[in-house]
């Protein structure tokens, strides 16, 4: 009995100094278990911010890209717009004056048909007999028919004058489409009117973007018919470029920046120092 007991309290014994390595055993699976746990909602955390990171980027692209049609749409309708505004304007400032010629045609022709009859009263009133006063009164209405038969013809004139002028201002529009891929085509422009025209243009378009150009139109027609002359390569260029380039030599490009440091950026140092010395600066 006595060595029954022994034993019992001897596996006793043997149980209770097993129990921690177990409990220690056990307790680390648990810790293992959530670090594996923690790594894999790191992971699927890491790959989630990824994918909204990649989807933002993709819908930013998207926005931007649309956003750049729009823009190139609305200068596009810009430009159109610009161009319908100065043909009508054009168009409308030729009528005016048709109709003031016509206008003052008319005046010289009442005017003189009022000194005739002026003149025929006279006449008449000297004239002896119902004979001459007849005749007189042929006479009369054969002027007023010539008279009327002359205003006739040059309301013709004037009506045939602004239809050919209209065709140029349809050639003048087609001119401008060139314009902007190359300037090569100025030197078929013959006419003073239609380059001053093409060069007011340009500047207004520079003053939609918010840059000034101050000198007249007429004061940088005989500098780019100077200068495509001595550098044809020049002509090259979209004339916005060449427009920009004569204002630049004249100081006169103002959007912002120094001019004088812009020229120098421009123009480059010979250049830059030979139209310093041309402008005696």
């Amino acid at each position: 009995m006595f060595w029954i007991g022994r034993a019992t309290s001897f596996i006793l014994t043997i149980s209770i100094l097993a129990s921690p390595s177990m409990v220690f055993a056990g307790g680390l699976v648990a810790v293992q278990q959530q670090a594996v746990q923690r790594q894999q909602q790191a992971y699927q955390q890491a790959l989630i911010q990824q994918q909204q990171a990649a989807y933002q980027q993709a819908v930013q692209q998207q926005q931007s890209a649309v956003q750049q049609q729009y823009l190139q749409q609305q200068r596009q309708a810009q430009l159109q717009s610009y161009n319908q505004a100065v043909q009508q304007q054009v168009y409308e400032q030729m009528i005016k004056q048709r109709q003031a010629q016509q206008q003052q045609v008319y005046q010289q022709a009442y005017a003189q048909a009022v000194q005739q009859k002026t003149y025929q009263a006279a006449a008449q009133a000297r004239a002896v007999g119902e004979q001459q006063v007849l005749q007189q009164q042929i006479y009369n209405k054969a002027i007023e028919r010539k008279i009327q038969e002359e205003r006739f013809q040059q309301a013709k004139v004037l009506t045939n004058q602004i239809y050919d002028e209209t065709e140029e201002i349809v050639g003048l529009k087609k001119i401008w489409e060139e314009l902007e891929i190359t300037s090569e085509v100025w030197p078929q422009i013959i006419d003073r009117e239609p380059k001053r025209l093409s060069i007011q243009r340009q500047i207004d378009l520079y003053k939609e973007q918010g840059i000034n150009i101050y000198k007249s139109a007429d004061h940088y027609i005989g500098m780019i018919d100077s200068l495509s002359i001595n550098n044809p390569s020049l002509l090259k260029n979209p004339f916005e470029k060449v427009v920009m380039l004569v204002a630049v030599l004249e100081y006169d490009f103002d959007n912002g920046q120094d001019r004088d440091s812009l020229a120098r950026q421009i123009l480059g140092g010979k250049l830059y120092e030979e139209n310093k010395r041309r402008l005696g600066r």
